[in-house]
């Protein structure tokens, strides 16, 4: 049976799945977009999405499975946001730019006198500890020896190169992106973006669409697809891949 592969961040996995969502909403299996895809064209789904994930993230993921994938499947990639970076070894993707408004505390005295949620679970609390010391510790990093820089270059030769790989092995490859591809991004990408409305930024889309999330009060939003916008981008891609 030919096979649709996904890769991408948490708008490619199976993100709030039989969990009830901040409208209301329990999305199961059959109502993400990607199940559905699958379901119209009769190919067997192998998502390989990633909550967290940056572009390069997703890459890396395919290259994983890149001898699993033949010239007759389908492959979609959700591109995210190229300034997330991937912890190897436990699946996080961390976004270094979206965490800065949300560390307050950048000293030891800082740490020593905050004044912690008693009723926070220990999962919680755990991982804002684990936030607050990675992103002081790139913090560091950065002024000391330009991590960040040095890791985009990375990372877009890396992409490069994966792109050649594709381009060897004919494989039937197309893209979505959430944030505007970045101007040095490979022309492969922009040449095989899907041809749907927001094509050049589907966030950008969602923003002024904002129905399609499953949305929540302020200072607690889900920008995630609630059941309709599944429904809607389904309707978008299906005759266009």
């Amino acid at each position: 049976m030919k096979k649709l592969f996904i890769f991408g961040d948490s708008y490619s996995d199976w993100c709030n799945k039989d969990e009830k969502t901040l409208n209301g909403e329990t999305l199961r299996k059959e109502d993400f977009w990607f199940q559905k895809l699958a379901d119209y064209k009769n190919l067997e789904l192998w998502n390989y999405g990633r909550s967290g994930y940056g572009a390069p993230g997703c890459f890396r993921e395919f290259m994983s499975f890149v001898d699993e994938i033949t010239e007759d499947d389908l492959v979609i990639f959700g591109l995210s946001w190229w300034e997330r970076y991937e912890i190897h070894g436990i699946g996080y993707g961390y976004n270094h730019n979206a965490m800065h408004g949300n560390i307050t505390i950048r000293t030891k005295e800082q740490l020593k006198n905050f004044d912690w949620d008693s009723s926070q679970k220990i999962e919680d609390f755990w991982n804002h500890i684990f936030n607050i010391a990675l992103y002081n510790y790139i913090e560091t990093c950065v002024k000391a020896r330009g991590l960040i820089d040095s890791e985009n270059r990375r990372s877009k030769n890396f992409v490069k190169n994966v792109c050649e790989v594709i381009k060897d092995k004919n494989l039937n490859i197309k893209f979505w992106t959430l944030p505007e591809l970045p101007s040095d991004a490979p022309s492969f990408l922009k040449n095989n973006l899907i041809d749907i409305e927001g094509k050049e930024s589907t966030f950008d889309w969602l923003l002024k669409n904002l129905r399609y999330i499953v949305g929540g009060h302020d200072g607690n939003i889900d920008w995630h697809f609630n059941r309709e916008g599944h429904e809607k981008f389904f309707q978008m891609v299906k005759d266009k891949v």
